[in-house]
């Protein structure tokens, strides 16, 4: 019986070992295979999207054109979409054009011109991802700002020539509405007008961009006080200003843009300032994510490829050695701040 006993429990320790030689010995299971991920499409870019609020029609030849060409470039350099309205003189309306813009995913808004940088001040706020800049204006924020054309600095330089070919000694300015982008210039023209002793301008408001009857009233009520050099800064209705030049045959020039065109025999200078290569480079700094904002940014007759005075030249020839010799000391002063022109705004 001992025996028996004895050899059932060696069987079985036997049996135990080899059970457990055979389970570490055993192949390791094979993991199921995964499912393939799904492949998934790559995100499609978000388009750049830029829009223009305009004051007055696109195709003024002055102020509003600017901008719309300066879109244009934006368009053709970024291959941004583009949009553009124009706008009523009221800021329910401003305001309206601004929120539009900026819910329909526009991440740039050119609001062109002063009177729209309080609509851009209560807008912006609300769409921190769009950036807004007004051309001219002293309100900034982190994601808008005014784009400043120091445009009374060659204005400046038009003046001195003007008062110097002046034979009555007495100019006259039309502008649109008493706002700092129309003052300003003319506090420019006028310093160098008057740099000719016993000279004076003089300025009208006509509380109007568009009429252009207006504008001729005034300019030949100018005329009748003996005014021989008349200037507009009224958008569309300027018109009526070269309108009386060319029929008195009284000298005028250009601002804003080159105007020549419009009084080819009378305009003496063009204070111009080049929105398009200044937009387009505020364009880019939205689209890569570096614009810097709560500043306003301006721009002088020291950057020359945007803030310049440019002559005509069929009436250059009238620019004596004398005049020329006033224009660029006058020119360099300015650029090395030695004459602080008056207009200019931005200063404190």
């Amino acid at each position: 019986m001992f025996t028996v006993k004895r050899n059932s429990w060696a069987l079985m320790a036997v049996l135990v070992l080899l059970s457990m030689l055979l389970v570490q010995c055993a192949p390791a299971a094979t993991p199921a295979p995964e499912k393939p991920a799904e492949a998934t499409a790559p995100a499609e870019e978000k388009p750049f999207k830029v829009g223009l609020i305009s004051p007055g029609p696109v195709n003024d030849k002055g102020w509003n054109q600017l901008a719309y060409d300066s879109l244009l470039k934006i368009e053709k350099d970024l291959g941004a979409e583009i949009s553009y309205v124009e706008v009523a003189e009221s800021p329910a309306e401003f305001e309206k054009a601004l929120t539009d813009y900026a819910s329909q995913g526009y991440q740039f808004v050119i609001a062109h011109g002063f009177q729209f940088q309080d609509a851009v001040e209560k807008v912006a706020p609300q769409f921190p991802d769009t950036v807004f800049v007004t051309s001219g204006g002293e309100k900034y924020g982190p994601n808008y700002g005014p784009i400043v054309m120091a445009l009374w600095e060659p204005l400046y330089l038009v003046g001195v020539i003007a008062g110097n070919l002046s034979k009555t000694g007495k100019g006259a300015y039309i502008g649109g509405m008493e706002i700092p982008a129309i003052s300003g210039p003319y506090e420019g023209m006028k310093q160098g007008f008057e740099t000719v002793e016993g000279n004076t301008f003089s300025i009208t408001y006509i509380n109007s961009w568009e009429d252009v009857g207006a504008a001729k009233e005034a300019a030949l009520a100018a005329a009748a006080e003996g005014a021989d050099f008349i200037v507009a800064n009224a958008n569309i209705a300027g018109t009526g200003v070269f309108q009386v030049c060319n029929e008195k045959k009284i000298w005028t020039a250009g601002l804003n843009a080159d105007q020549t065109a419009e009084a080819p025999d009378y305009v003496l200078g063009n204070g111009v300032i080049d929105y398009p290569a200044s937009f387009v480079t505020i364009a880019k700094s939205v689209k890569d994510g570096t614009f810097v904002g709560n500043r306003p940014i301006v721009l002088t007759l020291k950057d020359e490829d945007a803030v310049y005075l440019k002559l005509n030249p069929k009436t250059e020839n009238l620019i004596t050695p004398e005049i020329q010799a006033k224009v660029d000391e006058a020119a360099a002063k300015i650029k090395s701040g030695e004459i602080l022109v008056d207009g200019d705004y931005t200063r404190k």
